[in-house]
């Protein structure tokens, strides 16, 4: 009783015949995860481009998802002239490798950038 069990470095096989433990590198098994789920933080000094009230921007993933990413963009904000804005920008995935969105009728300030966090899943 009170007796506490690690178990690390195990590998399932198929059969009876144990192969060589595969070791990869941290950063293979990063991007392997990252095919399929990613988020990210925009950082404020990231500029937009504004296009009669409509503010677009673009965002590439880390690595190329293993298909179309569902993208979430919770609690964005675009911030110009002292004033942060909450929007919820429509996404576009363009390609497995990036994506744009677009946040509409906001006010036509000039030097709008965008804060926030996202999420790309491409799990199912």
């Amino acid at each position: 009783t009170g007796a506490n069990v690690s178990i690390g470095l195990v590998q399932f096989e198929e059969g009876i015949v144990a192969t060589p433990f595969e070791y990869r590198p941290f950063g293979l098994e990063l991007s392997l995860c990252q095919r399929y789920y990613e988020r990210g933080q925009q950082p404020r000094d990231f500029l937009d481009t504004l296009n009669a009230g409509n503010v677009n921007g673009e965002i590439r993933f880390a690595v190329p998802k293993r298909t179309n990413p569902t993208v979430a963009m919770p609690g964005w904000q675009y911030f110009s002239a002292g004033v942060d804005t909450p929007v919820n920008p429509s996404v576009t995935v363009t390609n497995n490798g990036k994506f744009t969105y677009r946040a509409t009728a906001l006010t036509a300030f000039g030097g709008w950038t965008g804060v926030g966090s996202w999420t790309a899943s491409a799990e199912f």
